[in-house]
């Protein structure tokens, strides 16, 4: 248990992790100067950060990984093998990016995947409401005949959110959406079954 709890490996060294159970990062930070290697039965990065700022970061997670408000991230390669994967409000972040949910829902609901080079994305449904798929060179989406999702999402005249705000510095490299999008600077190959595209942008 690492909610609100720091871990730093050495600047120049790798942190591994395995937990039996589940690894909670609830508010917290795990991060290593060179790569990453997390496994686990379930991963809970709420509003955490996970940062290999010199190398890698793989995680191996036989269940969920929760990511809503938090931050994965590496300087390499990023890596996420589990079941659902919920980016909610999230952020994933490296110069390449593989991540695989063995048919399971990917929701990245006003969230953030960007690669600054190559994107691949193995997932069951795929919500990308108000969200953000990018990749700098190629992208592979395959959901294996799933539902992908791409729209704005409906006003909410409910949502009484400060906008004012900008003490928050956790975010920094996050931009408010509007609508869904999916942009490659590359090729892109879309698999998916029905797709729900209204008022969202694909392009490549």
């Amino acid at each position: 248990d690492n909610s609100k709890g720091k871990i730093i490996a050495a600047k120049q060294g790798n942190l591994e992790l395995t937990v039996d159970d589940a690894l909670n990062n609830q508010d917290g930070h795990l991060e290593a100067g060179q790569n990453i290697q997390l496994t686990a039965t379930q991963l809970d990065n709420s509003r955490g950060k996970i940062a290999a700022t010199g190398g890698s970061t793989e995680l191996i997670i036989a269940k969920n990984i929760e990511n809503a408000d938090g931050r994965i991230e590496a300087k390499t390669e990023l890596t996420t093998k589990s079941q659902s994967l919920n980016n909610h409000q999230g952020l994933l972040l490296a110069q390449q990016i593989d991540s695989q949910t063995k048919g399971h829902k990917f929701t990245n609901t006003a969230g953030q995947v960007i690669a600054r080079e190559k994107l691949t994305l193995n997932s069951g449904e795929l919500d990308n409401t108000d969200g953000l798929l990018q990749s700098d060179s190629d992208m592979i989406v395959n959901t294996h005949g799933q539902k992908l999702t791409n729209i704005k999402a409906p006003k909410d005249t409910k949502d009484t959110k400060d906008t004012k705000d900008t003490k928050d510095t956790k975010n920094d490299a996050k931009k408010e959406l509007k609508q869904g999008i999916i942009l490659s600077n590359g090729s892109l190959e879309l698999r998916t079954g029905d797709i729900n595209n209204t008022a969202g942008i694909i392009s490549a």
